[in-house]
């Protein structure tokens, strides 16, 4: 019997808003980090991060 994730599938990660605020150091993106996400015998998915346009920060955006 198989076990997902299933074709099609998708797979989110993250903590919800303003966690990490808390911490000390904060550990907040920059524009340009690269983030990359690994899953064994599936592969690996980068991205950099970029900037939220300042009108964004007035009314939300559909990205």
């Amino acid at each position: 019997m198989r076990t997902g994730p299933f074709p099609g599938s998708i797979i989110m990660t993250g903590i919800p808003s303003g966690v990490d605020i808390l911490a000390d150091p904060q550990h907040l993106l920059k524009s340009s980090d690269q983030l990359t996400v690994t899953i064994q015998d599936i592969g690996a998915l980068s991205n950099h991060a970029i900037s939220e346009p300042e009108s964004c920060k007035i009314m939300p955006c559909n990205y």
